[in-house]
């Protein structure tokens, strides 16, 4: 399956790719809660991008950018030589310090299988989910959904196929307080409405879910720049794939619930009730405001692999 990414997701010549000025990466000036990515999105980050887990000898080694602010996928692989190599940790670039890991090596995404990366089809890094137990954690997360009046996430992501353990697919999921697991805030893609994007929460935890679904489904092999707003303040939720935004109501006007969550916001899939996301993710970013979609997008296109 190594290399797959590249091969079979298709990636037409009018799909928005920016280049990135010299001095400039494609989040500077957004405000965000915590980033996540395959390749530099802040100026002001210097540090590396990822912590990755050689599979013959389980050694853990931190790497960077190369030059064009991507993943040095030419160190990794020297690094991983023969071997398979997985993803321990993707670090917040925000400097909050709210990382993505997972510290079971089963469940860890796949970066390189047996020397062959896991590349998108303009020939850069992704991270693979199997669609089975891969997920990741965010650190410091906990108040995520916590009284507020705006939250937005965000995914650059590609699904493989139909999940094989739930129907639906979990990319970002914020869950709730209580003794019950509800959802708090959500980017998914749903089986029911044909694997289209799907955005959406609870003010509070005791209301019922509401979403809004994009007008088309994301094909497996066709990448998604994926937005979802929750607009508890003025009862609206939002969702946005590649450019093409829907907008519908969301219960009553309020901030989301006053309460910490039950468990940290999870990428790729939910180690709750089983949805696990199946394909490959180049980035996810979280913010507490309505970040403007335009802006947004124009950014998440310049994470495209």
């Amino acid at each position: 399956m190594a290399g797959s990414l590249g091969l079979s997701l298709g990636f037409g010549p009018g799909a928005a790719r920016r280049r990135a000025g010299p001095s400039r990466a494609p989040l500077d000036g957004l405000a965000l809660y915590a980033a996540h990515g395959l390749r530099r999105m802040f100026s002001a980050h210097t540090g590396p991008l990822l912590r990755a887990r050689r599979g013959s000898d389980h050694a853990q080694a931190d790497f960077g950018p190369r030059g064009d602010g991507w993943l040095d996928i030419a160190a990794l692989l020297a690094w991983g030589g023969s071997a398979s190599v997985f993803l321990v940790t993707l670090y917040d670039q925000t400097g909050n310090d709210r990382h993505a890991g997972q510290s079971s090596a089963g469940a860890q995404p796949r970066l390189v299988q047996a020397g062959s990366a896991e590349l998108g089809p303009g020939g850069r890094p992704v991270a693979l989910f199997d669609g089975i137990d891969d997920w990741l954690a965010i650190s410091d997360s906990l108040a995520f959904s916590q009284a507020q009046a705006n939250l937005t996430l965000a995914a650059v992501v590609a699904r493989t196929g139909v999940n094989a353990a739930a129907g639906n697919q979990q990319i970002v999921y914020a869950p709730s307080g209580g003794t019950s697991v509800l959802t708090r805030a959500s980017l998914a893609l749903f089986a029911a409405d044909g694997y289209r994007a799907v955005a959406g929460g609870r003010r509070l935890d005791t209301d019922a879910f509401t979403r809004v679904t994009a007008a088309d489904a994301l094909a497996p092999g066709i990448w998604g720049r994926l937005i979802g707003r929750v607009r508890y303040g003025a009862a609206q939720a939002d969702i946005v794939v590649n450019g093409a935004s829907t907008s519908g109501p969301f219960q009553t006007a309020g901030t989301s619930a006053n309460t910490v969550q039950g468990a940290r916001v999870l990428i790729g899939a939910t180690n709750t009730n089983g949805e696990p996301f199946s394909g490959g993710l180049s980035a996810v970013l979280l913010a507490q405001t309505a970040l403007d979609v335009a802006a947004l997008d124009a950014a998440l296109g310049q994470m495209l692999p």
